[in-house]
């Protein structure tokens, strides 16, 4: 998965090793253009669009579905934000009414 490493201003490509993360999980960055990943970024600013704010700046962004896929939501651009990693994996696989944000 290709990340935002906002301290450096560089894309980084994520890497999971070892035996817990032997399964191929999903990657929404994987179907998006280079194009569209930038066109989300400087739409949510190169920032966490966590709600209460995000403390965690040297945490990579990474695009995340408001709406989860299996949940029904849309991999339109429109249902994709920017989170850090951090946020993104404690929403996990909930939506925003679930997370107790919105």
């Amino acid at each position: 998965m290709w990340i935002w490493n906002a301290s450096k201003r560089e894309w980084m490509l994520a890497c999971a090793i070892g035996p817990r993360r032997a399964t191929r999980r999903y990657n929404p960055a994987a179907w998006l253009t280079k194009a569209q990943r930038e066109r989300i970024f400087e739409r949510d600013g190169y920032q966490c669009q966590w709600p209460d704010g995000c403390r965690f700046v040297d945490e990579p962004l990474t695009i995340d579905h408001i709406i989860p896929v299996f949940r029904g939501g849309s991999k339109r651009e429109d249902n994709l934000q920017v989170l850090c990693a951090r946020h993104n994996g404690d929403k996990a696989r909930r939506d925003q009414e679930e997370g107790g944000w919105q």
